[in-house]
């Protein structure tokens, strides 16, 4: 009885020292969870895809170890190689919240960028990353081929316009000279 009281006060003596701000986050996953269904739905869902070079990284101040994590942001400049999914300028300034959903890029470095809303700001759980950069963006090519043009009309919308038409030119037709 005293041996187990002993190890209990050690275990509870111990705790504020083992113990520390535990930070985890945690992304709803694609289809079966792999690589290629993740950046094939990200293909699907993000707003802004592109590929770049890191040319400028600016990270906020550094908080105490024993705060939280920090809520500023770092901030990088990118200069944009391929535009994946929508048109982006040659340059582009993202930002990525400190927290352990964050993702830091190294400067020098070229990246894969996923935007999910367009707003510039990206974590890991977007798909934003600086590894296996040519095989991710070939994944997001080959899921962008295979889907439909935004904007463009359906196929064959050009040839029933043209009949639709042509039988209201020969109604009016018909019924101006009477034939």
């Amino acid at each position: 009885m005293r041996r187990l009281l002993v190890v209990l006060l050690l275990a509870v003596a111990l705790v504020p020292v083992a113990g520390g701000t535990a930070w985890a986050c945690t992304c709803d996953g694609y289809g079966d969870g792999s690589e290629r269904a993740q950046y094939r739905g990200l293909a699907r869902d993000a707003r802004l895809i592109y590929t770049g070079q890191v040319t400028v990284r600016r990270d906020p101040p550094q908080a105490p170890s024993t705060a939280p994590a920090p809520a500023a942001d770092s901030r990088y400049s990118i200069r944009v190689e391929e535009r994946l999914k929508r048109s982006v300028p040659d340059s582009r300034e993202i930002s990525s919240t400190g927290s352990s959903c964050g993702v830091a890029l190294e400067e020098g470095r070229r990246a894969l960028v996923v935007e999910l809303r367009g707003d510039g700001r990206v974590g890991v759980c977007d798909g934003t990353t600086q590894h296996d950069v040519d095989a991710r963006a070939a994944i997001v090519r080959d899921e962008l081929a295979s889907l439909p043009r935004t904007g463009a009309p359906p196929p064959g919308i050009h040839a029933f316009a043209f009949v639709l038409v042509g039988l209201a030119l020969a109604g009016w037709t018909a019924r101006r000279f009477g034939t």
